[in-house]
Order: C-alpha cells, then structure tokens, then sequence
C-alpha cells in the first residue's frame, strides 16, 4: 500500500518494473530434478541428495546467482538504465540522502527497500550499520545478554530493533521441550513415522562447510533421517541433506502439540514483546556442520538452540547496500568471510563488503536469541547433532508507532 502522494505514472513504471524482476524468482538455487515427492528410504535419500553442483564452491554457485540476478545490469545504478519521472527522482534522491549507500543503488536494493515500506519498518532502523553498532557495543561479542530476564527487561532492546542474547530463562528444568525434543528416541516414537522435507542443494565453500541452497525439497521418514543425523555426528562427516525451515505443524504436528501445551515456551515467556505469531514453530535439524546462506527476514525471531551449538554472524539492516542483494532478502557474499581478509575474487566482486563488520554470537543448548526484523546472518551448526526451533512474529504495533514509520521509507 504506497502512500497516495506516489500514486504517479512515472513512480508506478518504477514499481512495476522492480516488481516485475523480482516476481517469481527463487534466489536460492534449487536442483528442480530433486523434487521428487512422496515417501523416500534413506538410502534413496543419500543418493538423491547428492547435489548437481558438487564441484562448485559455494561462491561461485552465489556468484552466478548474482550474475542471473541482475543480468547487464550487474554492478549498474538503477538511474543508468530505467526512465525516471521528476517525482521518481525526487524521491529516490531523499532515499539514497537519507540511507547513504555505499555504491550503486541495485534493483534489488531497491526491492528490500520496498519491502522496509511494506512491513511499517521504521527508518530509524534502516540506518544503522554495523561499523556503528561495533563502535557504540558495550559487550565483548557486541551483542547484549540477558540472565533469565523478565520481558520488561527484553522489550527496551526490541524497541531499539537490537539483537539479544537471553540466558537461563529456558533450561531442562522448567522446559519439557529442551529434555524431550534433544531425545531422539522421545521424537521416533512420537512422530518417527512421519515424511519430514529435506534441504538436499548443498555446495562446500573453501572453509568445507556444507552450505544449503535451496528450501525443502526431497521428503523421507522422520525416523531415517534421525538415524542419518546420528551416523554424521558419530563419523564426523557432514550429511548429505538438512531438515531445515519444517513447519512443525505440518510435518512433526506431535511436536507442535508438545510446544502449545508446554507451561513454558518462548512465547509463553516473551510473546507479549512481539506480534502475531501466525505460522507457530519451524524446526531446523542439522549436523556436521550445516551452513545457511546469509539473508534477512522480514520478521521478529525468536530462535531457542535445543541441541548442539549454533553459530551466527550477524548485520545490521544498514549494511544492506554492502551485501550484494540478491532478491529481497538474500545476499550474494558467501557465508562467513571475514570483511578484512576476502580472497582476491570475492573483494573484486564485493569491494563494498569490506565496510561491514559483522557480529560474531555462539549459541548452546538453552540459549534463546531475539533476532531484529531484517537483521542480516548466516548460521552455521555444530558437528554434532543440532537443533534450533524458531517463531517468526510480527512487529509489535507500539515498536512501530514509537518511531515515525513513514519518515524515509517512502516506497
């Protein structure tokens, strides 16, 4: 819903364009010839799982991504190849004034910029970035930790959009699902019969994770891929696919039950600090060291670590124009480069990268991460088996009437 002042031809061209390029694409890749449906073995699953691009590193694969992305257009400010109207310019001159990118303004850029626009995110919040974040951190890591905090004590860090540790306030002895759910005899006989979808388009980068493209696309019982993850963690080598993004209430219902009728949850304890929760629980079952891209969400998170460790560089929304989108929300830049030691191709193709300064958290079981709106991160997970439940929520409305949500986000 734009704001009436926009509603010209010569802005619409613009939105009709950006929307255009960016409808229907699937920014991480997927093996289409794995999607397969329907009840797998395991040993169909280790042999369909093995990815089409095995012989790729993970940054060429999002190089090329980047490349399909914006085709001729790589690299090129959005005003050097569409027609803008006086009253396009006008507005995109006070966005590119009051967001200060680094470079070029992409049609992707522009895109997540829409997005902002669309989810009421505050502009106060678009204009941090993380060199400013590490320089005003008060913490170590550079992110706060709470211990066993109230959620008055939580609510003045999601009102700044600023991620949190909490601490304690989950442990095995007041939340039944930290003991049954790290059980994995507890979830065969709850719901091992059960066909679970699988992320199965994996690429190495040059550290050797394994890093997971696509969403789910292959299906097996629950209680193969159990036996799957156990055999990873005991030999020590990554698994071929990664039970990741599962909506707990469409393929593991017992285990959303468990969480609804838990006395104590995150919700439970935090949820009066967000919005709506539509979606409940997803799941994300993992071992040998399973990576996810690096991204950003147009939602609240709450992300509780269940089994193993967890992993995260973090960004702030700001850094968005140093972050070679792809799509809304993706990022070209491979998972876990550090910004000032990029190898010779990934500076040549992302020289912006260098300005971020990412915020390094690690997670073990009982910690429970609050995870801004749009914050960028990557996610890596421990050798052995791992496991994260998380509840995407939206923006609690007084966060967004506490700033002036239509002040620069103009799309």
């Amino acid at each position: 819903h734009r704001p009436a002042r926009l509603h010209n031809e010569q802005w619409l061209h613009v939105g009709i364009v950006s929307l255009s390029c960016l409808a229907g694409r699937k920014v991480r890749a997927c093996s289409r010839g794995n999607r397969k449906q329907g009840r797998t073995t395991l040993a169909a699953v280790r042999t369909r799982a093995r990815p089409q691009r095995a012989e790729q590193l993970a940054e060429t694969v999002l190089a090329g991504l980047e490349a399909r992305e914006n085709g001729s257009h790589l690299g090129v400010d959005v005003q050097e190849f569409l027609q803008f109207g006086p009253t396009a310019l006008e507005v995109l001159g006070k966005l590119r004034r009051e967001r200060c990118p680094h470079g070029s303004v992409s049609l992707s850029l522009l895109g997540l910029w829409e997005l902002w626009e669309v989810k009421g995110f505050p502009s106060v919040f678009s204009r941090c970035s993380s060199q400013e974040t590490a320089s005003h951190a008060k913490h170590i890591d550079g992110v706060a930790r709470l211990r066993n905090p109230r959620p008055e004590e939580l609510w003045p860090l999601v009102t700044k959009n600023q991620p949190v540790v909490l601490e304690g306030a989950l442990h095995d002895g007041n939340c039944k699902l930290l003991q049954d759910f790290s059980d994995f005899e507890y979830l065969r006989q709850r719901c091992g019969e059960r066909t679970v979808p699988l992320k199965s388009d994996v690429v190495s980068d040059r550290a050797g994770r394994m890093v997971f493209m696509d969403d789910p696309a292959l299906k097996a019982p629950f209680s193969d891929y159990l036996t799957m993850i156990e055999m990873a963690g005991q030999i020590g080598k990554p698994a071929p696919c990664y039970m990741g993004k599962n909506k707990l209430s469409e393929s593991l219902p017992e285990l959303n039950a468990d969480i609804l009728e838990a006395e104590v949850s995150p919700l439970s304890l935090f949820g009066s600090c967000f919005g709506k929760n539509d979606n409940g629980a997803h799941i994300y079952l993992g071992a040998g060291g399973n990576t996810t891209p690096l991204h950003c969400d147009p939602a609240e998170n709450l992300i509780l670590v269940v089994a193993g460790m967890k992993k995260f560089w973090l960004f702030p929304p700001g850094d968005a124009d140093c972050l070679y989108t792809i799509g809304q929300t993706n990022s070209s830049v491979p998972p876990f480069v550090c910004p000032n030691n990029m190898p010779a191709d990934i500076r040549s193709r992302c020289p912006l990268y260098s300005h971020t300064h990412p915020i390094e958290i690690e997670l073990s079981k009982g910690d429970l991460l609050y995870l801004p709106i749009f914050w960028w991160h990557c996610v890596t997970g421990s050798r052995e088996p791992n496991m994260i439940l998380n509840w995407w929520c939206d923006m609690h409305p007084q966060k967004m009437e506490t700033c002036d949500a239509s002040d620069g986000a103009l799309f």
